[in-house]
């Protein structure tokens, strides 16, 4: 066992006596962990296996340090690791309290751009252009994982429960020639989205155009989670960008696109179970695919609970409710002569 993942309550097995130990505290003694373990008693139930509580502890005890740690084996670790904390980066050196914490050979650390429990997602070996390799470094076990080679530096752009999200959008400048002399052009290279879990990939999304990565919005919901990614640019045959007339939003989970300008407001709907985004002159419920615009959309703000929807005769009626209970009813009436006509009361 590395005395790296010593912490209070594992259970070892001590591969002299054969016996089975309970870490009941750790210490810092002369800058190194002591663990204090006491021997678990025997199941009479199960014969060789130990009791696992504090009330079966004997009175033998044993104390781990690094230098007899081999003499153990990791057997239980029941306790979720913690986040780390207080960790930083110095001279391509992962530190903490400006102490290096262990070996790293020929990577250099760049940064560190978000962390799980017992795990450092970094930003390592950064290359002339920009690049770098995306990896993982687990605590408990001191031990890098390489997560993506050479890749543009992605950010980190929120979490919910147990996954962390990294964001990237690369566009490089360049001159090129033309009648009128030299002109500079923006051409795209790559946009995604990574999803850690657990120090890996747990899932990756490519995007065929620039995405705007300081504006994505990470939100939970009771299935999970969604991730809406706007992009203000769209790509040409040659991959060059230029400027959208209305913002894309790209809704990753449910394989949903939409453009919508301005601030949004988005919420879930627990009757309906769907998507609810609004700015001040539009509504969508996104996979019913039910879109309005109407400068009665203001009239919603701060009425983000949408909890009924009723379909009538050329109509549709969708009442909302404040945090208070407080309700309002937004009336889409489709007319033969002038189109669709929207009240919000």
């Amino acid at each position: 066992m590395r005395i790296n993942r010593m912490r209070t309550g594992i259970i070892v097995a001590n591969k002299v006596d054969g016996k089975y130990y309970k870490v009941t505290n750790v210490s810092v003694q002369d800058g190194n962990q002591v663990g204090t373990a006491y021997k678990l008693c025997d199941n009479p139930d199960n014969p060789g296996t130990p009791f696992g509580c504090d009330e079966e502890l004997g009175e033998d005890c044993v104390f781990i340090t690094e230098k007899n740690a081999l003499a153990f084996r990791l057997v239980s670790d029941p306790e979720p690791y913690p986040v780390p904390e207080g960790y930083g980066v110095s001279n391509g050196k992962i530190v903490k309290n400006g102490t290096p914490i262990c070996e790293q050979g020929t990577i250099v650390v760049d940064s560190i751009l978000a962390t799980q429990p017992d795990h450092l997602i970094l930003a390592c070996n950064k290359t002339e252009n920009g690049h770098v390799d995306v990896m993982s470094y687990q605590l408990s076990r001191d031990r890098f994982v390489e997560l993506c080679k050479d890749f543009p530096v992605p950010k980190y752009v929120g979490n919910v429960a147990d996954k962390a999200f990294l964001a990237y959008s690369e566009v490089l400048e360049k001159e090129t020639e033309t009648d009128g002399g030299k002109t500079t052009v923006r051409e795209f290279q790559e946009a995604g989205l990574l999803t850690i879990k657990d120090g890996k990939v747990f899932d990756s999304r490519h995007f065929d155009e620039p995405v705007c990565v300081e504006n994505i919005k990470v939100i939970a919901c009771p299935d999970g989670y969604e991730v809406f990614v706007p992009s203000d640019e769209i790509r040409d045959a040659d991959d060059l960008v230029e400027k959208r007339d209305v913002r894309k939003w790209y809704a990753v989970r449910s394989d949903e696109e939409f453009q919508m300008d301005g601030e949004l407001q988005i919420s879930w709907s627990h009757a309906e179970k769907d998507w609810v985004i609004c700015n001040d002159k539009e509504l969508l419920v996104l996979n019913k695919n039910f879109h309005v615009t109407s400068p009665e959309i203001a009239k919603l703000k701060g009425y983000n609970h949408l909890i009924d929807i009723t379909k009538g005769e050329y109509r549709y009626t969708l009442t909302f409710s404040n945090d208070n209970y407080e309700f309002k009813t937004l009336v889409s009436k489709s007319t033969k002569d002038r189109g669709y006509i929207i009240t919000v009361e």
